[in-house]
């Protein structure tokens, strides 16, 4: 366990004293329940706590109105964590132990994003307040990062050059259901994953029979071009694709026409998918696939498609050094504690859905990061070494990254018994996940000014990074000139508890085609 230095003591009691106000910022976000790129209040929020603590704040940064870059002293070490903040489309849920939706199909949370976002900026606060009574050396920045959801945010910042300066990043990320630990990473990374928006345009449908107006056109239309789409890439990955190892592909029609119920064919139609594997060279062969896929497609019905990369994630590059600092850390803030009201609401959640209800039905434990590795790498193929897909591992590639885990919207793990996700849903509106949120504060803050504190712990972490990077350094991936898809039809937020104040960005009724 690390020593509790007075820097240390000082953050541990500073967000004891504001715990509360934790609470209320997380709960603020979770009624805003803002999904990707569409996170304007909250994103407006923890930039006025960070700016009301003295940090200088950059909106806007990146092309992306809710990406931001907070900022506290100068000089060496600069020592960064990051915040997200999105909702999960489809994922509203009331906090009540059965599932009701606050707003049907509407957006929630599950895995707490909102508390990770809180959380981190409450954690760089109190760095900042140790850094300042104990004049310790060096900058604290937090990286506030839209849409981790569609991985869009943490790239393009990496292509910017806005880590390149860093030193060293201190994350964290909730449990989940299949993951639910207080624990640190060591060697264990996320795979890659890319993100592509395809675009079909039925541009001069009457050329299709021969006949004009409205009476003789019959045009297969744009949305054809997306169902073809669809259906050819089934066969793709039926045939082609590894069984296992974690690789995926999921889509959803962004687009499928403009309210045409005349004869008329739709004009525009637009289907976004999302694809992962545990190695970058799959992406790249699937990617080329799905080119050829849309080309098909485009021929065989008579439209214009657009391809166009939304985003391309490398794969993670673990740091073991900062993983066992980290952990030595979360052993100093200690596990999260749950009251009684709090366990008797998740039992009776597990009543509900009628499975006997436990105890002690959170995790209130630490579990060693050797621990969780060994247990996660039995579950892999040997020859694996990345699992699911994150945009933070962007972030390893600029410097040394500890990653931290803390529970608290996730239930104790039954073997051979799955949680549906409203259950998460449901704890993400409780104070259950404010307890883990000052857990991962304090975890981190304490992180950070013990890097601040140490040169020698930042020098190791640093050889450690260089070492794993040597003769592979995987640059940027998104090419210069690549905008973020701000302006595609993605969901949004039009539910309307909140009369007084619209939605700012309803300004266009078509998507732009190609996108911008």
């Amino acid at each position: 366990m690390a020593e509790v230095s007075q820097e240390k003591q000082l953050i541990l009691d500073w967000i004891d004293d504001h715990a509360t106000h934790l609470g209320e910022l997380c709960d603020q976000l979770w009624e805003y329940s803002e999904p990707a790129l569409r996170e304007y209040r909250s994103a407006r929020d923890l930039c006025q706590y960070l700016r009301s603590y003295g940090f200088e704040v950059e909106e806007g940064i990146s092309g992306m109105p809710t990406a931001f870059v907070a900022t506290y002293g100068r000089g060496r070490p600069i020592v960064a964590t990051y915040a997200e903040y999105d909702a999960t489309p489809g994922q509203s849920q009331k906090p009540v132990p059965y599932q009701e939706p606050v707003v049907p199909f509407a957006a929630g949370f599950t895995d707490a994003h909102h508390v990770l976002g809180v959380s981190a900026c409450v954690s760089a606060v109190a760095a900042a307040r140790a850094k300042d009574r104990f004049k310790l050396p060096g900058t604290i920045k937090v990286f506030g990062t839209p849409a981790e959801k569609i991985g869009v945010g943490k790239p393009y910042m990496a292509r910017d050059g806005y880590y390149d300066e860093v030193d060293a990043f201190l994350t964290w990320h909730p449990g989940h259901t299949s993951h639910n630990y207080n624990t640190t990473s060591l060697n264990r990374a996320s795979g890659a994953f890319y993100q592509v928006l395809i675009s079909y345009l039925c541009r001069e449908p009457w050329k299709w029979s021969g006949l004009g107006g409205l009476a003789g056109v019959r045009h297969p239309g744009a949305l054809e071009g997306v169902t073809l789409f669809y259906t050819l890439s089934k066969y793709m990955r039926d045939h082609m694709l590894p069984r296992h190892g974690g690789w995926s592909i999921s889509e959803f029609i962004m687009t499928g026409g403009q309210a045409t119920a005349d004869n008329w064919p739709p004009d525009i139609a637009q289907i976004y998918l999302s694809f992962r594997s545990p190695e970058l060279k799959l992406l790249d062969i699937m990617l080329e696939r799905l080119k050829e896929v849309a080309s098909a497609a485009a021929r065989a019905t008579y439209t214009d498609v657009d391809f166009r990369i939304v985003t391309k994630v490398r794969t993670g590059v673990p740091n073991a050094s900062l993983g066992h600092l980290m952990y030595r850390n979360l052993e100093l803030a200690g596990p999260p504690k749950f009251s009684e009201d709090e366990k008797e609401f998740a039992r009776e959640m597990m009543a509900n859905f009628g499975y006997e209800p436990l105890d002690e039905p959170f995790n209130e434990e630490l579990t060693p990061p050797e621990e969780v590795e060994r247990q996660v790498l039995a579950s892999m193929p040997p020859a694996q070494r990345h699992r699911g897909g994150d945009d933070s591992s962007e972030m390893g590639w600029h410097a040394p990254m500890g990653r931290l885990m803390v529970c608290g919207n996730a239930l104790r793990t039954i073997p051979g018994r799955d949680y549906p996700i409203w259950m998460e849903g449901a704890l993400c509106g409780t104070t259950s996940v404010h307890k883990m949120g000052v857990v991962a504060a304090k975890t981190i803050a304490c992180s950070m000014v013990e890097l601040m504190a140490d040169p020698t712990a930042l020098s190791e972490a640093q050889a450690e990074w260089r070492d794993r990077t040597k003769d592979r350094l995987i640059p940027p991936l998104l090419p210069e000139g690549l905008n973020p898809p701000i302006n595609a039809r993605f969901p949004e937020w039009v539910d309307n508890r909140y009369p007084k104040e619209p939605p700012r960005n309803l300004k266009w009724s078509t998507p732009p085609f190609p996108p911008d």
